[in-house]
């Protein structure tokens, strides 16, 4: 019994085994008690990295959240039945790449968006780039012809996504991330509810192209109108709008805990 426990595949299988068990407990009890969702999410996020010296891989648990829209045809409902799901999903960290969308020095005919974008970039977007750079991860800037902003300057080995016809930036993205075998795509970047969405680079075009998406939702901003403006509910709907059909968002509190593991 004695090679059971010096064994790295014994505590490996065990790990799996426990991430199964919270997988199907969270499974099982979600449809019915969804305020059980973080605490179980809390639990698999506690799970131990594990790396495969053999691959490379750096294999982390990332708190994701994703909007369940009521209709289950079996049963009346309504809106107001709608759930958020919380999951802790696993991500090799050579296989993830940050792509950053219209982070711009000046935003043209700004106005409100572009005071909020600002301080979205010193307080989110500045740590974010910072993170991801501490991990050695790929980051991938798109201004898509306009200046980046001076604190979101790409370094010399990012790569940046900018030509001059914008349908050819689909096809060169895409040709890079095969390139580097990237699966998932962390989002950020402005607006929310116009070029992180629909940029040829962006989530939508993405997703049709088959990698899996996160958005950092704290990490973007969207366009308002003047009824939606004060609670910046445009935002807010474009972030739905990724959750209910386009993948799962993240926060970057979330994304830094998930990173730590790394280094434990």
């Amino acid at each position: 019994m004695k090679w059971l426990k010096r064994s790295s595949k014994f505590k490996l299988a065990l790990v799996i085994l426990a991430s199964m068990a919270v997988g199907l407990l969270g499974g099982f009890l979600l449809p019915y008690y969804p305020g059980t969702a973080k605490f179980l999410s809390n639990i698999y996020h506690s799970l131990p990295v594990s790396q495969d010296v053999a691959t490379g891989e750096r294999v982390v648990t990332l708190n994701t959240r994703t909007f369940r829209v009521a209709g289950d045809a079996d049963v009346y409902d309504t809106e107001r039945d709608s759930v958020y799901i919380y999951e802790a999903r696993k991500l090799d960290l050579n296989k993830v790449a940050l792509v950053l969308i219209d982070v711009w020095e000046y935003v043209p005919n700004g106005g409100a968006i572009e005071q909020r974008v600002k301080r979205n970039i010193e307080s989110k977007i500045v740590p974010l780039l910072q993170l991801m750079r501490k991990h050695d991860m790929t980051v991938i800037h798109a201004p898509h012809n306009y200046q980046i902003a001076e604190l979101a300057k790409p370094l010399p080995d990012e790569f940046v996504v900018d030509s001059h016809n914008l349908i050819d930036d689909t096809v060169e993205l895409d040709r890079y991330l095969r390139a580097h075998n990237i699966k998932t795509l962390l989002y950020a970047g402005y607006a929310s509810n116009w070029c992180v969405l629909h940029r040829p680079t962006g989530i939508v075009k993405m997703k049709e192209l088959g990698y899996s998406i996160i958005l950092l939702r704290d990490c973007t901003k969207g366009s308002e109108t003047p009824e939606s403006l004060e609670g910046e509910w445009g935002n807010r709907m474009a972030i739905y709008t990724v959750e209910s059909q386009f993948g799962a968002t993240t926060t970057l509190e979330d994304l830094e805990a998930a990173l730590e593991q790394v280094d434990s």
